[in-house]
């Protein structure tokens, strides 16, 4: 009677281990920033430290770039971003602007001038985000798009119709290009 105790003892902890892993598998929402840092002449630059801060919460995380320049930050917190790039014998380098938003993949790439580290160079991202990592469509619909848009009976299917390439289909119809049926 005890074995089976026993047995039964870790069976349960066994599923509760695996209920309770997996649902924290699905309650992260993250973005990734990449890049690769290189200098005025295109030349990459190993061992940069590049720091990325969250400006809401002012956390920072730091890395260092490989033999190739790459740097990554691969589960960052939705919010807004910051990255700072630091080596010996180049300027600081700084850019704002940065937004994650639910699996936002990033790409900024630095270009460090020569200079002395006292020096600094600042940009500000304030440009359209354009997806090259992956081909995926989708959008974040704001609390702002939600209550603005004149939505019938307000469900939440109608923001669908906000994303791209999404079109109504219309009762009767098999796809959403099919021509219009005749008037009775």
């Amino acid at each position: 009677m005890k074995r089976y105790s026993a047995v039964l003892l870790v069976v349960a902890a066994s599923i509760l281990t695996v209920l309770v892993s997996g649902s924290s598998l699905f309650a992260s929402v993250t973005g990734r920033i990449s890049g690769t840092v290189t200098d005025s002449t295109g030349a990459v630059i190993p061992r940069a430290t590049v720091t990325v801060i969250n400006t809401g919460t002012g956390i920072q995380q730091k890395a260092t770039t490989d033999a190739r320049g790459f740097y990554a930050f691969p589960a960052l917190p939705v919010g807004r971003y910051e990255i700072r790039v630091r080596q010996s014998g180049f300027k600081d380098y700084r850019q704002t602007g940065l937004v994650i938003d639910v699996n936002t993949e990033l790409r900024a790439d630095v270009t460090l001038q020569v200079g002395r580290m006292t020096q600094q160079v600042t940009v500000s991202s304030a440009a359209v985000h354009v997806e090259t990592e992956r081909t995926e469509l989708g959008e974040v619909i704001t609390g702002t798009h939600m209550t603005a848009m004149p939505l019938d009976g307000r469900g939440y299917t109608d923001l669908m119709a906000l994303q791209p390439d999404v079109v109504p289909v219309r009762q009767g119809n098999t796809t959403p290009h099919s021509p219009r049926p005749p008037a009775s």
